[in-house]
């Protein structure tokens, strides 16, 4: 039956209509020569042949709703479809996307650059010789920023032409004597973009208090945030509590003469 019910179909599918019924009579001799039986080879092939040629019915699905704005939330079991159904009223569109999977977890396409090669990051400079500490960004890799404050400092390049400061914490080791320990770098968490990095900078440094940074160059940031700054510093976004790996020869400080 099925190879009748195919032949009929493929014949009334791909045949012109004035070929049609030289197709079909082909199918049915092909049908009698292979031991098919004539009255169930006439009666399948006009049942299909009725099937095919019913009008389709039209569709009585109404067309997708158009919202004027889209929005994606992370997917909970229990929340999500009451939060569609109010958002929906209010003509926004929402979707759902899971943050972690089970492919998420068995799969890794791509390697985590090393620690010191982390892009977008704050860091903490810790001071050798008292409790002081600076906090910093950057987007470039952080290893790379910590070698220009230790320029800062050895090539005694403190201050720009402009007169504006390059290295914080390198002013503190020529006023003070004291010695930066460049190789605790500590990444405290990394953010996607500038204004991420901003908000989480102003964040550390409001929650942290670190004396060596100058409080007049701490980005600004909207004000709403402000009761929000110790929760977001104590989140410890991903990836945090890198300490950079001690190099095989770091640089020895330099002392200012004594006058």
């Amino acid at each position: 039956n099925s190879v009748i019910s195919s032949l009929t179909r493929r014949a009334f599918t791909v045949c012109s209509p004035q070929h049609l019924d030289a197709e079909l009579d082909t199918v049915y001799n092909i049908c009698l020569c292979n031991g098919f039986p004539p009255h169930d080879t006439t009666t399948l092939m006009s049942s299909v042949l009725a099937k095919l040629s019913r009008p389709k019915p039209t569709s009585t699905r109404r067309p997708p709703r158009e919202f004027l704005h889209r929005v994606t939330l992370p997917f909970h079991p229990a929340l999500s479809s009451r939060i569609k159904r109010v958002l929906n009223r209010y003509d926004i569109a929402v979707t759902f996307s899971s943050s972690s999977t089970l492919r998420n977890a068995l799969t890794r396409t791509k390697s985590s650059p090393p620690a010191d090669s982390t892009p977008n990051v704050i860091y903490k400079i810790p001071c050798r010789d008292c409790p002081a500490f600076y906090i910093g960004q950057t987007k470039r890799p952080v290893l790379k920023r910590i070698k220009e404050h230790e320029a800062s400092y050895h090539n005694d390049s403190l201050y720009n032409t402009d007169g504006k400061m390059t290295s914080a914490p390198a002013i503190h080791a020529r006023e003070t004597g004291h010695t930066m320990d460049w190789n605790s770098t500590h990444i405290l968490a990394s953010a996607p973009s500038r204004s991420h990095l901003n908000l989480l900078e102003q964040s550390y440094i409001h929650t942290l208090q670190p004396s060596i940074n100058r409080t007049d160059k701490v980005p600004t940031v909207n004000l709403q945030w402000n009761s929000l700054f110790s929760r977001i510093a104590t989140s410890k976004p991903r990836p945090a509590g890198i300490i950079l790996k001690p190099r095989k020869h770091p640089p020895k400080s330099k002392r200012l003469p004594k006058s």
